[in-house]
């Protein structure tokens, strides 16, 4: 028999908060292991597991590769690590991002399936986008439960939002009551196979290595249809599978991406380069005005007039993609 003892939890925008209302409500004698995965700056300094062990009875810290899990503790990924949990022991790596963040839900999640399967638990709190929805499908794919925070309360909904549209879950409830309902959870055994248990243990490292490129050439034809669109990340080609019901996108390098999170990296990446042509379009207008202004004001030449054309052509130009820019910003923020 085996219990849900392994839980799993994937945050961003608004996330906090979600975190302590959840924490909050686990008791101290809690007989589960709780992981974290908060979106944060990489170059930041995390207070999360000290904000953690506030809100609850149960301690926090910050997780660190190799720490015994135990049940009863709360451990957060740490600022630009990814989190991944085995078979009785954490890990930590600066593996490839996935949808555009590192630590990643999905990355914890997925890695959680594949170690205790029928033991996890996936919660998908607050936050932007959809990280979290193809490793939930993971979970559920491998026996777990699914749980979503409520999104008519979450402060950022679209996490919750992008889970419920792909993921058969199990449970969509406030972020308060999220911990009254993992300790029923907890309380339910579940039958377990002896095939199951064997399987159960998976130490993928790949999880956190980059992949040989010969190898990963000549596996990319089993890694999924390709797209001819190039990774946000690296400029690789990109292949599309379906991984338990989510269609991801991954490169070689193992950057990977839910079509929500594509769309952003993509535009993103795009928007860079456009107000990377506008600044060079400013640049050289201004250039061309300098030219023209060296010449002797007395007895202006056909040369200097077209460099003031030309400069005007370029500055026209630089705000028209700017104003294109902007419009598509606004259209983007109101659809968020």
């Amino acid at each position: 028999m085996t219990v849900r003892d392994i839980v799993v939890v994937g945050a961003s925008a608004g996330g906090v908060k979600a975190l302590q209302a959840l924490v909050g409500g686990l008791p101290a004698d809690c007989p589960a292991a709780v992981f974290v995965v908060l979106h944060l700056p990489p170059q930041g300094i995390s207070h999360l597991a000290r904000i953690l062990s506030r809100a609850g009875p149960l301690p926090a810290q910050t997780a660190q590769t190799g720490d015994e899990i135990r049940p009863g503790q709360i451990y957060v990924a740490p600022p630009d690590r990814h989190l991944l949990v085995r078979r009785g022991k954490i890990e930590l790596g600066p593996g490839p991002k996935e949808n555009g963040v590192r630590p990643a839900a999905d990355t914890l999640f997925r890695s959680a399936a594949h170690a205790y399967r029928k033991r996890v638990v996936g919660i998908v709190l607050s936050g932007s986008l959809a990280d979290g929805t193809a490793g939930l499908g993971v979970i559920k794919q491998l026996g777990g439960l699914a749980i979503v925070q409520d999104p008519s309360e979450a402060e950022y909904a679209s996490m919750p939002v992008n889970a419920l549209r792909n993921i058969n879950v199990d449970y969509v409830v406030p972020a308060q009551k999220i911990g009254n309902l993992l300790i029923e959870l907890s309380a339910v055994t579940q039958p377990v196979r002896q095939e199951e248990e064997r399987a159960a243990v998976r130490e993928d490292i790949t999880d956190l290595e980059l992949p040989d490129l010969e190898q990963a050439v000549g596996q990319s034809a089993e890694a999924g249809l390709p797209t001819g669109v190039a990774c946000p990340a690296c400029g690789g080609a990109l292949w599309e599978k379906d991984e338990a019901g989510v269609k991801q996108y991954r490169c070689y390098l193992g950057h990977n991406y839910v079509l929500t999170n594509l769309l952003s990296e993509q535009w993103d990446s795009l928007e860079g380069a456009l107000w990377n042509a506008v600044r060079t379009m400013r640049e050289r207008a201004a250039l061309l005005r300098r030219a023209a202004d060296s010449d002797d004001p007395s007895h202006p030449n056909p040369v200097s007039r077209r460099y003031r054309d030309h400069a005007d052509e370029f500055e026209q130009q630089a705000t028209s993609i700017a104003g294109l820019l902007q419009q598509v910003s606004e259209e983007n923020s109101s659809d968020a």
